[in-house]
């Protein structure tokens, strides 16, 4: 048996390659005998893949509206939970730590659904940001969007012939990270929108990112957008994770004593 019939696919062979072999060619032959499912066949070279994630991570952070400064800015690096300002009481520093850790294995293997819950200034953005940074540079297709950004999206595409487009890309995107769920206006339109795109992913067990500042009491709760993102909450085979947050506002830390 040839080492290349360990792989299915020109994809997977190309992915397999560890280091350029095409002298600038941008694609490689493999030396198989005549018959094989890979004779005559051009596989892109690890340089042109690269090149080409790098093309989609660009283009798709643009997508989310996310500039250079958001990339440069929030990344699990600057991500300190040592300076975090912590709430009396509270193991802030423990709680922070296994939230980026949590996102950060997300990046790598993208499963199930992760809610980071927090107060305002807390970090919860900015690890989302960073976690949507190493999906794309990892090559996973990833949609970030602040909610009430997205349903004015939304709104605006019924204008100017966007909306389907933009609809089946939020739902059907590899990994969505939906920023402030919950500080949407919530009109019967937006409070439907919502619950389409949740239970959609929710069917198809779609990986996601959600951040907000609290789970709902009362009647809320009892929503069907909210029963689908508190399914299984951290239980051992349950689809959603809960990444509590507790720390104060960070953007205030100049007013805060200590």
């Amino acid at each position: 048996m040839s080492r290349f019939d360990l792989y299915q696919t020109v994809e997977d062979l190309s992915n397999a390659m560890v280091k350029c072999r095409c002298n600038g060619l941008g694609y490689v032959y493999v030396d198989v005998p005549l018959g094989h499912r890979f004779f005559g066949k051009a596989v892109p070279c690890v340089c042109r893949r690269d090149e080409e994630l790098a093309r989609r991570a660009k283009s798709l952070r643009s997508r989310s509206g996310l500039g250079e400064s958001a990339r440069l800015q929030w990344t699990f690096h600057s991500f300190e939970p040592a300076k975090a300002i912590p709430t009396e009481g509270v193991k802030t520093e423990d709680y922070l730590r296994k939230a980026k850790w949590r996102c950060q294995k997300f990046a790598r293997i993208p499963e199930g659904w992760l809610m980071l819950l927090g107060g305002v200034g807390t970090g919860k953005t900015h690890l989302a940001v960073a976690t949507l940074n190493e999906l794309l540079n990892n090559g996973f297709p990833a949609f970030f969007a602040t909610v009430p950004g997205l349903l004015d999206q939304l709104r605006a595409g019924y204008n100017d012939g966007t909306y389907d487009e933009l609809w089946t890309w939020i739902r059907q995107v590899r990994v969505l990270i939906l920023d402030d769920l919950g500080a949407h206006h919530a009109t019967d339109w937006a409070a439907e929108r919502m619950y389409e795109l949740v239970n959609y992913r929710y069917a198809n067990l779609l990986p996601m990112i959600v951040t907000t500042n609290q789970i709902p009491e009362g009647p809320e709760a009892h929503s069907r957008l909210w029963s689908r993102l508190c399914d299984g909450m951290n239980t051992k085979d349950g689809l959603v994770s809960v990444l509590p947050m507790p720390a104060e506002d960070f953007r205030r830390r100049g007013i805060v004593k200590h």
